[in-house]
């Protein structure tokens, strides 16, 4: 009796662990990609800022994919971190600054154009619409499962 006594106390103990350690784990997700959904009746082109450095200067200019009317495109945040992580302490101290998660909506037929700055980029381009991922939020992402629509 005293056996069964001491199995059934070890038995409602691994019972009330198993419990709890189910109750309290959750799915963590990590997003890395965002989707563009088109859906205007154009071909338009999401670009991110590039940098290049020649002949002793920084010049930048946009560059990035272009996404049929009606339809999405996925696009690499090429981070180290989540998403989920990374976007809440965009442009403080510690963190990263916002327009490494910005895209630019131009239009498909724009020429690539090099400036001096990055504030000049929505000078010479047609900038149809500016996406912030920082500005956007990150729980505005998670409910719309980090797809972004245009326009």
């Amino acid at each position: 009796m005293k056996r069964f006594k001491h199995s059934l106390f070890l038995g409602a103990i691994s019972l009330i662990l198993s419990i709890a350690m189910c109750s309290c784990h959750k799915t963590d997700t990590c997003n890395r990609i965002v989707s563009v959904v088109n859906n205007s009746d154009t071909t338009i082109r999401v670009s991110r800022i590039s940098y290049i450095f020649r002949n002793g200067q920084n010049y930048c200019y946009l560059t990035g994919n272009s996404i049929e009317p009606h339809s999405s495109f996925p696009v690499s945040m090429v981070a180290r971190e989540c998403l989920e992580e990374i976007l809440p302490y965009c442009d403080t101290p510690d963190g990263e600054p916002s327009s490494n998660f910005t895209f630019y909506v131009i239009p498909n037929n724009s020429v690539l154009i090099e400036t001096a700055s990055v504030d000049s980029i929505e000078i010479v381009y047609d900038i149809l619409k500016k996406i912030n991922l920082a500005e956007i939020g990150v729980d505005s992402l998670i409910k719309t499962d980090f797809t972004i629509y245009y326009p």
